[in-house]
């Protein structure tokens, strides 16, 4: 299967999305993504042409993936919280044909994003008419999906992924010991579609089996669990920042008590963390672990018993290993880089061979960067993370992205980014800055400003210290553990 077939064999009548109260059944979103296709193809786009989404979770993003997706043109999924002059690059940097928005997100990002063949569009609706086109037949391995990521290290690269990377992943849930997603599931999409777990397994893979996506954007506690509530959502996923503010939220006890599953994800889930939610609402969160580069799903506690501190085992079909400096497997128990092989491995990075080279062998296992441990009957659990990588809220941020804008300031002389433990977002981006000789230090505030203008929000320091120097080691590079 491709994701141009995703919607053949759901009726008419069922209800794919439900979007601020407002139902869209099968046959209506088939009627919406056949008439984008079309929208596309009559505005000049063509097959293997780029066609970058700002991905809002709303209906109006969902149909534009798959009208892209299903005319073999490859759909380029942009996160609407990158500051304006990232998406500029990220659309320049993959060529896009055409740039839809799905719904506005404010007035710059329509007025000043464009694409090389014309301005942005708004949403589907401005799409020109044109004749009815029939969904292409793209091959399994032919590309279908970019999304920007940071990767298993360094700076920002558009990852590839093909239909069968997406929907052998969606096989693989579905195929997971009791993983009881049928036609009449109900999940919350409460991950943003712009990040691979929201996209495949939130959306797409709802989609595959013919269950009910709701689309909310942005997270809020009340909005959470009215939502579950109104329409007896039965499991969703989220990040350890969301479970901390629903323990300390009014929220009742209850508030979960139909939902047969909660997935965490994105960053570490504290076994604290994961005993207070237990005792507060009286369901065990799944902690799992993917990659963007995954499609994304490596591990899942689907279908076992629930352990604490770990991401519980491998799904179907992707396989796991625990190697060394010199790539020979560890013994159980013992911390080693994390390798992951299977159907679900990316293509590699968009005209980055490079990059590419440096995380995917010939045998097709990817080095993800990251420290685990096996234990003896197969759960893993993570011990360290790519290097220097910190997550804020489920997103990356790599230090060194962060450190080029800020040493751009007149008033920095030299920076050293960090993360630090936080409560809410599970890190917080720390900087720690020296300033040129005479100079007032700068205030926190107006660092801040300076890179909201280049760099996400969630990129953006919400900690300053300023020093006098910085540890540098006798090879030249900085010792940032000496400033955690």
């Amino acid at each position: 299967m491709t994701l141009a077939r995703l919607l053949d064999t759901q009726p008419d009548d069922a209800v794919a999305l439900i979007e601020d109260g407002e139902s869209t059944t099968y046959g209506e979103l088939r009627d919406l993504v056949a008439r984008t296709r079309s929208g596309l193809t009559a505005a000049g786009v063509v097959p293997r042409d780029r066609v970058a989404v700002v991905c809002t979770n709303t209906r109006a993003a969902a149909v534009s993936v798959l009208a892209a997706t299903s005319a073999d043109m490859i759909a380029v999924l942009l996160d609407p919280n990158c500051a304006l002059a990232e998406l500029r690059e990220q659309v320049e940097t993959i060529g896009a044909a055409h740039v839809l928005t799905g719904t506005p997100v404010d007035d710059d990002l329509h007025t000043n994003i464009s694409s090389p063949a014309g301005a942005a569009v708004v949403g589907i609706d401005p799409l020109p008419d044109g004749p009815a086109v029939a969904a292409a037949t793209p091959g399994d391995d032919d590309l279908a999906v970019m999304l920007f990521t940071s990767g298993t290290a360094g700076s920002p690269k558009a990852a590839m992924l093909s239909h069968r990377n997406l929907t052998s992943n969606q096989e693989a849930i579905v195929a997971t010991d009791d993983s009881r997603l049928t036609p009449d599931s109900v999940v919350l999409a409460t991950i943003p579609i712009s990040h691979m777990y929201g996209f495949n397994v939130s959306l797409l893979t709802t989609l595959r089996v013919g269950g009910t996506v709701v689309l909310t954007t942005g997270f809020q506690t009340s909005t959470c669990v009215e939502l579950i509530k109104t329409h007896g959502v039965d499991r969703f996923a989220g990040v350890p920042p969301m479970w901390r503010a629903l323990i300390d939220s009014p929220a009742p006890d209850d508030a979960f008590e139909g939902v047969i599953r909660i997935a965490s994800g994105a960053s570490a889930l504290h076994p604290r963390l994961w005993k207070e939610f237990k005792e507060r609402f009286g369901v065990e969160l799944q902690e799992g672990y993917g990659l963007t580069e995954t499609s994304p799903a490596v591990t899942s506690h689907i279908g076992i018993p629930v352990r604490a501190g770990t991401v519980g085992k491998p799904v179907p079909g992707v396989e796991v290993k625990v190697v060394d400096h010199d790539g020979n497997a560890v013994p159980f128990d013992d911390s080693g880089e994390i390798m992951v092989r299977g159907p679900g491995v990316f293509l590699g990075y968009w005209e980055n061979e490079e990059a590419t080279k440096a995380v995917l062998d010939d045998d097709g296992w990817l080095a993800t960067r990251d420290i685990g441990v096996f234990s003896e009957d197969g759960y893993l659990a993570l011990v360290d993370r790519a290097k220097d990588l910190i997550i804020v809220s489920g997103f990356n941020v790599y230090p060194f992205e962060v450190e080029t804008v800020l040493v751009q300031h007149p008033k920095v002389q030299q920076t050293v980014v960090i993360g630090r433990d936080d409560d809410r977002r599970g890190e917080r981006v720390v900087a720690f800055v020296t300033v040129p000789d005479g100079s007032e230090p700068p205030e926190l505030d107006e660092l801040v400003d300076f890179c909201r203008e280049r760099l996400a929000r969630y990129k953006c320091p919400t900690e300053l210290e300023i020093v006098t120097e910085l540890p540098i080691g006798t090879s030249g590079k900085t010792q940032r553990r000496k400033l955690s």
